[in-house]
């Protein structure tokens, strides 16, 4: 996988994403409460979940736009990465659609700075040795899955994303 292709998969998503959170008002309704709370079978036991509030995931998203992927293919540790989550979840949607702004600016200038040979490159993650330009991509499927749940707890919340595009 090139730079090409990495940035043509991050652009639109990290637009989009931007798009749909500078769309949250500061005074949204249900920003810190779960979209859901049960119980689910595992197939061994009952298990009690939560999803996220709308502002931790925001705040999850905004990390996992430039922190996790740049700590994945870095070699780094993730544990500035929790503490970083933590912090940007005290913040209210504005605040927290200025810091995915920032992050953003800061992907594609790592993308951007990242030497060629680099994308082809093995990297160890948590789940397996994979090439950095794969590492990016999947770092991408992240996000946009939980671009996904974001537009459905906006329209819990009253909002309208618009298309999931």
């Amino acid at each position: 996988m090139t730079r090409a292709d990495v940035m043509g998969i991050w652009q639109p998503l990290a637009a989009s994403l931007l798009e749909k959170v500078k769309m949250i008002p500061d005074d949204a309704p249900g920003l810190d409460t779960p979209a859901w709370e049960g119980t689910f079978h595992d197939g061994e036991r009952e298990k009690q979940e939560a999803m996220l509030t709308p502002r931790q995931l925001i705040a999850h998203c905004t990390v996992a736009t430039y922190d996790v992927p740049r700590a994945l293919v870095m070699g780094e540790g993730f544990e500035q990465i929790r503490t970083a989550g933590a912090e940007l979840a005290k913040l209210n949607p504005s605040g927290l659609a200025q810091a995915l702004e920032q992050r953003i600016a800061k992907l594609m200038e790592f993308l951007q700075n990242l030497p060629d040979e680099r994308f082809e490159e093995d990297v160890a993650t948590p789940l397996g040795t994979f090439s950095v330009g794969q590492v990016l991509a999947r770092a991408a499927l992240h996000v946009t899955h939980h671009k996904g749940q974001l537009h459905v707890v906006m329209r819990l919340m009253g909002l309208r994303p618009g298309r999931f595009i």
